[in-house]
């Protein structure tokens, strides 16, 4: 699977995710250009030892981002499941030992 994304709409990207996890079949990925935020998921999803990346391509890993708005209440249902999401999302890179680069886990941790 050719990978060249900027990321995306998360429950996109988590369809794509959930049926690489039903083919049963080995799939390579390739990060062709760049793979940044759900890609980068995408490309770690792929089978062991068949996760590529052309030299000149990128890999760009970080914290999902939500623009919460709306009253007291909105926002903190909002927040909810955003951190959720990234726990449910921090379980699927662990999933995938071995991914290229540095652990994204602890590499999208803002550092204070």
């Amino acid at each position: 699977m050719y990978i060249n994304s900027p990321g995306g709409v998360v429950t996109a990207g988590l369809a794509i995710y959930d049926t690489m996890q039903y083919i049963l079949n080995p799939i390579s990925t390739w990060c062709v250009g760049q793979a940044a935020s759900m890609g980068s998921l995408l490309l770690a999803a792929g089978t062991s030892g068949m996760r590529h990346s052309l030299p000149n391509a990128r890999i760009m890993v970080h914290q999902p981002s939500g623009w919460a708005q709306g009253q007291a209440t909105d926002i903190a249902i909002q927040a909810k499941e955003i951190l959720k999401l990234k726990r449910q999302i921090n379980k699927m890179y662990s999933k995938h030992p071995g991914s290229p680069g540095p652990n994204p886990i602890s590499s999208y941790r803002h550092k204070l």
